[in-house]
């Protein structure tokens, strides 16, 4: 079964910073990710950590008076999803192609 990840959005970036490093001290494993466009943030960082530490890391979130903005899922959009969603359908089949290439990792000729 795939792993599942959520997302701490914090509400600036020294926020994330202190996050991290804490829940690094305690030993939460976490990775910095481009924050979700749609999550509204002025923050472009977020912190990724497995579904499983979701009660350890707001227990040490709430020891620390910590407040992020939002914790939620991190859900993986592929190209096609996010060209709907960001670009509509005024995108060529060649370009998308082309896109189709890159998220199945082959290789482009040009």
């Amino acid at each position: 079964m795939e792993k599942k990840f959520l997302l701490i959005i914090s509400k600036n970036t020294n926020q994330v910073l202190v996050i991290d490093k804490l829940l690094k001290k305690h030993g939460t494993e976490t990775d910095f990710v481009p924050t979700p466009p749609e999550t509204g943030t002025v923050c472009a960082i977020a912190i990724k950590f497995e579904e499983g530490n979701l009660e350890r890391v707001q227990q040490i979130l709430k020891e620390n008076n910590l407040e992020p903005a939002k914790i939620l899922e991190d859900k993986k959009l592929k190209l096609q999803g996010l060209i709907d969603k960001k670009l509509g359908l005024d995108v060529s089949h060649q370009f998308l192609g082309i896109l189709r290439k890159i998220e199945n990792g082959d290789d482009l000729e040009h």
